[in-house]
């Protein structure tokens, strides 16, 4: 065994002007999507670019949260739960419009991934109802800020913003999950906190 030769960053480039066309423009759509990089290899081996693509397309979706939602968390479930027979990619599709079409935050597809994989054939509502998915509005769930941050205080002296913020946000998820940004849901109880 001898050690490995670095290669030449002039024989990279030579060898990615051989790749097919289609793959260098895919690439580089990635990286204008900021796409974390280490989906890459699974989103071509898999060919799930043109899916992606139609996602990004027909819904509107951010592309970022779309890329790494099939190029980590797709390949996270796939190895750790046995799809069904009928569990297609294609299934994704009609995921994310079902989302859009019921004003649904994408972030609420991460929870429900596991069961499309394993029951394909169970409906979007079904699975939403299988762990008691509810609808709010974002005035709703930052309603509950202010008594979450009064219980946090209570009896305080010294607050960690951080640590408040931490507790107020996880309080809150589950009901913030398809209904909100969790990035928006914790800047509003900064902004809460902060203002009070």
């Amino acid at each position: 065994d001898s050690a490995p030769i670095p290669l030449k960053n002039e024989y990279i480039e030579k060898l990615s002007k051989n790749l097919p066309t289609d793959i260098i423009v895919r690439y580089e759509q990635l990286k204008k999507w900021q796409v974390p990089e280490d989906t890459y290899t699974y989103i071509f081996s898999k060919n799930l670019f043109p899916l992606l693509e139609r996602i990004i397309n027909e819904t509107g979706f951010n592309p970022r949260f779309i890329g790494t939602f099939l190029g980590h968390r797709l390949k996270f479930a796939e190895n750790h739960y046995k799809p069904g027979a009928d569990f297609k990619y294609s299934i994704l599709l009609h995921l994310f419009k079902y989302l859009k079409e019921n004003g649904l935050h994408e972030n609420i597809s991460v929870k429900m991934l596991p069961e499309i994989i394993m029951h394909p054939k169970m409906d979007f509502e079904s699975i939403l109802l299988s762990f008691k998915f509810k609808q709010y509005s974002n005035q709703e769930i930052t309603d509950k800020i202010p008594i979450l941050i009064k219980k946090f205080t209570e009896g305080k002296t010294v607050i960690n913003e951080s640590k408040l913020v931490n507790y107020v946000t996880g309080q809150l998820r589950n009901i913030a999950l398809g209904n909100m940004d969790l990035k928006e849901l914790s800047d509003n109880v900064k902004t809460i906190y902060t203002n009070n």
